[in-house]
């Protein structure tokens, strides 16, 4: 029952959350909101994963839940063809030519929190090995398709 209510709970904000955050005209501005997003919902897990917060199941269904809208094919479409290394983004042009393993990843990551969502009830030894993966999805997305910050 209070999985059922967090996730429609959070299923209600995000559309709320993601259109206050989006920019129409700017897919750029759009993409870098949806994943900033992503990442304070990270900032917010990632301390009860690693056992530096207290287990809240509601937490990481209600972060997980945000983390998994985000990861759409609308987000994907905001990379297409919009990757300007003078746009202001990080985001390396390796997104165009190398776009089937970009679109793999964030697929695998998709099916990754689908997972993740899963085991939470469980607790935290089953999901932790999840959220290991879901991480090293981050990372690694992020360490072939996205520039540092002084690489711009």
């Amino acid at each position: 029952m209070l999985k059922g209510l967090v996730i429609a709970i959070s299923l209600l904000v995000f559309p709320i959350t993601y259109a206050a955050a989006s920019h129409v005209d700017d897919p750029v501005e759009d993409r870098q909101a949806v994943m900033k997003h992503m990442g304070t919902e990270m900032k917010i897990i990632t301390p009860i994963f690693a056992g530096k917060a207290e287990w809240d199941e509601a937490q990481l269904l209600s972060s997980i839940a945000i983390l998994q809208e985000n990861v759409t094919p609308e987000l994907l479409q905001l990379y297409q063809s919009h990757i300007d290394p003078e746009d202001g983004s990080r985001a390396k042009k390796t997104i165009e030519t190398s776009w089937d393993d970009f679109e793999t990843r964030m697929n695998k990551l998709s099916l990754q929190l689908g997972r993740l969502m899963g085991e939470i009830p469980q607790g935290n030894a089953t999901a932790l090995a999840t959220f290991k993966l879901v991480a090293q999805s981050c990372s690694g997305c992020h360490k072939f398709f996205r520039n540092r910050i002084n690489d711009r």
